[in-house]
């Protein structure tokens, strides 16, 4: 609990050194012991050195994980066992897919039209039409799951007055919210990992982040950037919450901090990345593109169409053709096989194309008229 907190631990043992290993390893460490009261063993054989399961069981949180966590894990049959006690059940934490209307995990083709402010969805699940209007022509459009259903929501930002306006799919009521100055670049994200979409901007004047966080219903602002950067924001480490990025044209540097192993690890420690990637004339498509649950640093060429990016699974640079000048960026993982695809909308004649990382296979669908905005577009810097 001291660990929990911040503070040093009492060593058990004379001559033992405290351990420093920060709050993470007290909540993976906690997590631990208390697999143990649930009678939940280390894994056989871990002990003689000799884990029968190999790694997977070695990395468990019952045994050496725990000092790794949030990158650990339960083997299948301490899960099962925990389910068996009675004390748990199945909850289904997967975030909610970006851009899916209709709750079946598969992001549907859809767009905005400012002349009118319909949001018009077509459907994956059924293949219908969903239309509603929402919105002026000077709003953004900044769709998420804010009420936590598992749908997105349509919502939009104005900027003339600051207010968010957001119709929860949960019970088709209105919610609007003023927050924000309209100098500002909404960046709508789950920032606090409670799987409900926070409302957030960054303002360039100041370089500031300002997120209303859901989990707390709490304000937290803080200054990263300068004013000419473009805010990136996604969970570059896989935890769970989106961290607050920028990319910054003049050096074409990516800056991440990691806000959560910054507070965690502390002593004090502040964790910022840098990575120079990509051309001021790209297109800022990020998302996890190799299907490892973070989000890759990823840029779209307009001018020759191609997408590049770096797989954090290997750390290689990736590079693919698909799209062409003109054509706007629409990433999304339309096949729910928990890899970003590669996806245009072609203004010109209003058509999706789609490259399904699944199958390698193109899908095409025509959607939508010239001045209309795709709303898979939305974040899109």
């Amino acid at each position: 609990m001291r660990g929990l907190v911040g503070e040093q631990n009492i060593p058990n043992c004379l001559g033992k050194q405290p351990d420093t290993g920060g709050k993470y390893r007290w909540i993976g460490g906690l997590g631990h012991e208390l697999g143990h009261s649930f009678d939940l063993p280390h894994p056989p054989g871990c002990e003689q050195n000799n884990c029968m399961g190999g790694q997977n069981a070695y990395f468990s949180l019952m045994y050496v994980g725990y000092a790794y966590y949030s990158n650990t894990y339960f083997l299948p049959e301490n899960k099962q066992a925990l389910l068996n006690s009675g004390f748990f059940s199945q909850l289904d934490l997967r975030p909610f897919q970006m851009f899916d209307y209709d709750r079946d995990r598969i992001p549907d083709i859809s767009i905005w039209r400012p002349d009118n402010g319909v949001w018009y969805n077509l459907t994956s699940s059924s293949n219908t039409l969903q239309w509603m209007q929402w919105g002026i022509n000077t709003d953004k459009i900044v769709p998420g799951d804010y009420d936590g259903d598992g749908k997105t929501d349509i919502a939009v930002w104005r900027p003339s007055n600051g207010v968010w306006y957001i119709l929860r799919s949960s019970n088709n009521t209105f919610q609007n919210e003023q927050f924000g100055e309209n100098i500002d670049a909404p960046v709508a994200a789950d920032f606090d990992g409670d799987n409900l979409t926070d409302i957030a901007v960054w303002r360039p004047s100041n370089g500031t982040w300002y997120v209303k966080k859901s989990a707390t219903n709490t304000f937290h602002s803080f200054q990263f950037g300068i004013s000419d950067d473009k805010p990136v924001p996604a969970d570059y480490n896989g935890d769970k919450r989106v961290d607050f990025a920028v990319f910054r044209p003049s050096n074409r540097v990516w800056y991440i901090y990691d806000q959560y192993s910054s507070y965690y690890y502390t002593n004090p420690k502040i964790n910022i990345k840098t990575t120079q990637f990509g051309t001021v004339d790209d297109k800022l498509v990020l998302g996890d593109y190799d299907g490892d649950k973070k989000s890759d640093i990823a840029v779209w060429r307009p001018s020759n169409g191609v997408w590049y990016y770096i797989a954090t699974s290997s750390g290689l640079v990736r590079a693919a053709q698909f799209g062409a000048k003109g054509d706007i960026p629409t990433p999304a993982d339309y096949d729910n096989d928990g890899k970003m695809d590669f996806a245009v909308w072609r203004p010109d004649n209003g058509t999706f194309f789609i490259l399904r990382s699944s199958t390698d296979t193109l899908q095409a669908a025509q959607w939508g008229l010239k001045s209309d905005i795709p709303t898979a577009s939305a974040f899109v810097r």
